[in-house]
């Protein structure tokens, strides 16, 4: 305790002022100057008082108003104090060190700049510049009373407009005790106000003609994800309408440059017949030159796995290649089957001659310099290969007036159109999102990129030979599940329901056509190995056992074909 009054002190408990006196005075260029001048009843100046003065407040929609305050000056009744100024965070701190200075009176007097804010509202011929401000905050001592006064210091005459008062803790203002202006004796504000706590606020609010005090407010946009992403009416009418316009070009890109060709006599290719031959007798007959690798090409723009193994199929049903199914050797291995060509050089002519893909196809399961290879030891990674087999299918089909261009190519060409779009079209969302309100129209442009990707997988063009022809096969593919399948002379019934079997495998059936080859064995209960001229198989194999072989020989073709090693 008797210590205590070595200990230098601060601010102390009671420190109050009996009164403070506000002079507010705006010139025309909407720069503020507060004088603030505090009275101390028996001269008992507190040894420090701080002012918290906000340089920053939230406005409406997301915006920030910031104040600067300069030329700070502090007097206490001519003697000598100690002043700082420093920023902190959002607040300008002014701190006045009294310990040393004697009367009864602490003037404080600052500028503001961006107190005067720019409004719409307009009063005869003159919009109006409202200037706010809390003329009393962030004080650390509380005041007993409180004056002002506010007037405009303008080369412009002008009379006030409106004037209101509220003081009271920053969160819960409440009127001021009296606020007058306006008339003869009194044409600027005056206000007065009770006590006021340690940190509570009085804010003057007057509005005057803009030709008197010009708006000097520093406005700024504080960004959020519902600001970036504003649904008012112009950004959405932007955002819906670049959708909108968006889908319409990719509607007419694709209208004009991907949509198959078609007319009103666009008829249908009949691609094969089932040629009656006798009562109750038909023979499959193909009229339309279709290799069954090349309708997956045709009908959905690909080359699949499916396609080169009806390709294998029908090489070995034409007499380029004979599969033959070796012994089981043990129960827990798979079974094998080797392959052999029969036309090495693959030089036939007419209907029957090899197209590139079907020579390139022949090459790389049996080379010519081999007798015949096994199935499981066809070439580990065959994909170089396969990625060339599947380029001359591609140009087989345009060469035959089919398409317009290579499918691959179109669908490559405006897929990288559109991924490039993509990312365009983030980027653009990234910027217009921290840079504006139209965070929307970024949205709706990706959105048409990705549409365009989309549509990238639909642009390959089918002529009107193609078009034909995919309705022709869409007519075969109906047959295939419908036509009987006990309709053949029994004397080429092998041959007729081997040619189908190709075809099917694309175009389904494939099973009913099995069976209905199993069916026609001529001699039931009798080992068929060599009854099929393609397919080969153990001594004891029977035709009845050719469903389940077949199916197991294009499963395992397909992942051969396509394994990476």
């Amino acid at each position: 305790a008797g210590l205590g009054p070595l200990v230098p002190g601060t601010a102390r408990a009671d420190d109050r002022a009996s009164s403070l006196d506000v002079s507010a005075v705006v010139s025309g260029d909407g720069s503020l100057r507060v004088t603030e001048e505090f009275v101390f009843d028996d001269g008992a100046l507190p040894d420090q008082l701080t002012q918290r003065l906000a340089t920053t407040r939230d406005g409406l929609n997301d915006t920030v108003y910031s104040y600067e305050i300069t030329d700070v000056t502090v007097d206490a009744g001519g003697s000598r104090v100690g002043v700082s100024g420093a920023d902190d965070g959002d607040y300008r701190v002014i701190t006045v060190d009294a310990s040393q200075a004697s009367g009864d009176r602490i003037t404080v007097a600052y500028t503001v700049r961006g107190a005067s804010l720019a409004g719409a509202e307009v009063k005869g011929a003159d919009t109006l510049t409202t200037v706010q401000w809390r003329m009393v905050q962030g004080l650390s001592i509380g005041v007993g009373e409180v004056n002002g006064r506010f007037t405009v210091d303008s080369d412009t005459p002008a009379a006030l407009a409106d004037v209101d008062c509220e003081a009271g803790a920053p969160a819960a203002l409440t009127s001021c005790a009296s606020v007058r202006g306006g008339t003869a004796e009194n044409p600027w504000p005056v206000f007065t106000h009770g006590a006021l706590g340690a940190g509570q606020v009085l804010e003057l609010t007057v509005k005057v003609p803009a030709s008197a005090v010009s708006p000097d407010q520093v406005l700024a946009q504080r960004w959020s994800l519902d600001r970036a992403f504003t649904v008012r009416p112009l950004q959405l009418v932007v955002g819906l309408g670049a959708l909108v316009l968006g889908a319409a070009l990719l509607w007419g890109l694709h209208r004009q440059l991907g949509r198959d060709q078609v007319n009103a006599t666009n008829a249908t290719s009949v691609v094969a017949r089932w040629k009656p031959v006798a009562a109750g007798q038909v023979r499959f007959s193909l009229e339309e030159d279709v290799r069954p690798g090349e309708i997956g090409t045709v009908v959905d723009e690909h080359v699949d796995p499916v396609d080169l193994t009806a390709s294998v199929l029908d090489l070995a049903i034409r007499g380029h290649l004979r599969i033959t199914q070796l012994p089981d050797e043990g129960p827990n291995r798979p079974t094998d089957w080797l392959l052999e060509r029969t036309s090495p050089s693959g030089e036939s002519s007419g209907p029957d001659e090899l197209r590139p893909y079907e020579r390139k196809l022949l090459d790389v399961l049996v080379t010519e310099d081999a007798a015949a290879i096994r199935v499981s030891e066809l070439a580990p990674a065959m994909g170089s290969v396969v990625h060339a087999i599947q380029d001359d299918l591609y140009d087989d089909v345009v060469a035959k007036g089919w398409f317009s261009g290579r499918p691959d190519a179109a669908r490559s060409r405006w897929g990288i159109a559109g991924w490039v779009m993509l990312v365009l079209s983030l980027a653009a969302t990234v910027l217009l999102a921290a840079l504006t309100t139209f965070g929307l129209l970024g949205l709706s442009l990706t959105i048409v990129s990705l549409g365009l990707i989309y549509t990238a997988q639909r642009m390959p063009r089918r002529t009107l030979a193609g078009v034909r022809v995919v309705r022709g096969l869409e007519l075969l593919a109906m047959e295939l599940t419908t036509e009987p399948t006990d309709s053949f002379a029994k004397q080429d019934a092998y041959d007729q329901i081997s040619s189908v079997l190709p075809y099917a495998v694309v175009l389904g059936g494939f099973g009913r056509w099995l069976d209905a080859l199993a069916a026609a064995d001529d001699d039931p209960g009798v080992p068929d190995p060599e009854d099929l001229s393609w397919y080969r198989a153990p001594e004891d194999w029977n035709l009845s056992d050719l469903p389940d072989s077949l199916r197991n020989f294009v499963t395992t073709m397909q992942g051969r074909l396509y394994s990476r090693g």
